[in-house]
Formats: C-alpha cells, structure tokens, sequence
C-alpha cells in the first residue's frame, strides 16, 4: 500500500502595509499553516523585490517565538535573488502554527 502524501496549506494570509515618509512600506505578514500527515521541519515565503530598492530588516517568528538569522533548528534562512527567500527551519512538527514576518520595502512609492 503507498504511504500517504504529506499536505501542508495556508488556511489564512493577512497582511498589514504601512506607508512611511521615506517612500517604503513596513509590511507585517500572518500565515496560519495546516501540516498533515507527517512531521515538517521547514517552511519557507518568497517576496518579490522587483520594483523596489530592496528588503530591509527582516524579522520572523513562529508561534510567538523569534527566529534569528541561521541555518539551523529555530532560524531563518535568507536567500537574496530576484525575491528574497526566507525559509523558517524548526524542530518536527504537525498541526496548526502561526508565522509571522515583518520587513520594509524600500522605494515602492
């Protein structure tokens, strides 16, 4: 019998975007994810930087916990592209958690 395939969605997304006298956004992101059928270790957001001077002072937490920058369980991976690439790493888990994200947006108005 195949083994079950892991699922994980977003069942909720809410953003709220502030507009500073420099011309950049502070932009305050709230994801409820769902994880089934098995542990995840890992979750990750791409935010497009593309019309803007860039994405400045990230912060991310899960559950209320602050992340820092790192690669490993408890930190946050970034990876500057074309988008920036912020990847959570924590220990195994299922269920239902919270993941916040604030940055600013420089140069989008």
């Amino acid at each position: 019998m195949p083994a079950a395939a892991k699922s994980y969605s977003a069942d909720r997304f809410d953003v709220t975007a502030r507009i500073l006298p420099d011309r950049a956004l502070t932009v305050e992101e709230r994801i409820v994810f769902r994880f089934e059928d098995g542990d995840y270790t890992y979750v990750f957001r791409e935010i497009p930087q593309d019309r803007s001077d860039g994405i400045h002072d990230i912060e991310a937490e899960m559950d209320g916990v602050p992340f820092r920058p790192g690669t490993g369980t408890g930190s946050i991976e970034l990876k500057h592209g074309r988008s920036v690439r912020v990847t959570w790493r924590f220990a195994p888990t299922s269920g239902t958690h919270t993941f916040l994200l604030r940055y600013r947006l420089a140069g989008v108005i």
